[in-house]
């Protein structure tokens, strides 16, 4: 009856460090995409007082960011199937077992998140008048 009792508890606890690590992972992934969208303020400015469409700059940014997060998803489902294999292993686990339900849900979430990072600072950033960038230095 104790070890399983012991046994919830530490099941409990992955649990609640899993979310935890869920959620430092979007958040992380949230503030370093939004920053790399933000640097790039000059250069869009530049552009759009060179004749640049708004459209044409969103898409441009769009596709840059999207495309780091999908190798991001990428390396991560890479590596989680190797660790599967290497912890499976060692812990005397053969058989484990992928979880495909909860791998892309996880990968789901992430994805929109990476979305939404890219897509916030490329509106904002379209929107900035190009001689206010010039004028900055």
């Amino acid at each position: 009856m104790a070890k399983r009792r012991n046994l919830i508890i530490l099941g409990g606890l992955v649990i609640l460090f899993g979310i935890a690590a869920f959620f430092m992972a979007s958040v992380g992934l949230f503030a370093v995409t939004s920053f790399l969208a933000n640097q790039r303020t000059r250069e869009v400015g530049i552009r759009m007082a060179l004749g640049a469409r708004a459209g044409n700059i969103l898409g441009l940014v769009l596709r840059q960011g999207l495309l780091q997060v999908l190798t991001g998803l990428t390396l991560g489902l890479i590596l989680a199937a190797a660790a599967l294999r290497l912890i499976g292993g060692a812990a005397g686990m053969e058989g484990a077992t992928w979880n495909l339900p909860m791998t892309l849900s996880v990968c789901c979430v992430l994805g929109l998140t990476g979305i939404t990072a890219v897509a916030s600072p490329a509106l904002r950033v379209i929107r900035v008048d190009p001689m206010d960038v010039l004028r900055e230095e």
